[in-house]
C-alpha cells in the first residue's frame, strides 16, 4: 500500500510540474460550446484528475466484486464444514 501512495504522489508531482510548465491560454473547443483563453495547466490537472475518479470507479466495482466472491465463498466453506460435521464420527471420550 505505501508504494502505491508513493507512485501516486510522484506522478501527482511530476503532473504539476508539467502543468504548470505550461501554463500559457488555449481555446478549449466541444462540439457548439467553446472557451477561448483557457490555461492549459487546468486542462492538464482537470485531465489528470478526471483519469483518477475513473480509476477510483473501476476500483470500486472491483472491490464489490471481490467482496461478494469473499461472502460467497465463506457461505460456501460453512456448508462444507457442516457437511463434514455429518460424516464425522462423535468421539465420545471413555472414563
Amino acid at each position: 500500500m505505501r508504494l502505491y501512495f508513493g507512485i501516486a504522489t510522484v506522478f501527482s508531482i511530476l503532473v504539476a510540474v508539467f502543468a504548470i510548465q505550461n501554463s500559457e491560454l488555449i481555446s478549449i473547443k466541444f462540439l457548439l460550446w467553446q472557451l477561448p483563453g483557457f490555461p492549459l495547466a487546468f486542462v492538464i490537472l482537470g485531465a489528470a484528475l478526471s483519469g483518477m475518479v475513473v480509476a477510483w470507479l473501476f476500483s470500486i466495482a472491483r472491490q464489490y466484486k471481490i467482496s461478494k466472491q469473499y461472502g460467497e465463498l465463506k457461505n460456501y466453506t460453512h456448508s462444507l464444514e457442516q457437511e463434514l460435521l455429518k460424516y464425522r464420527p462423535n468421539r465420545q471420550e471413555k472414563g
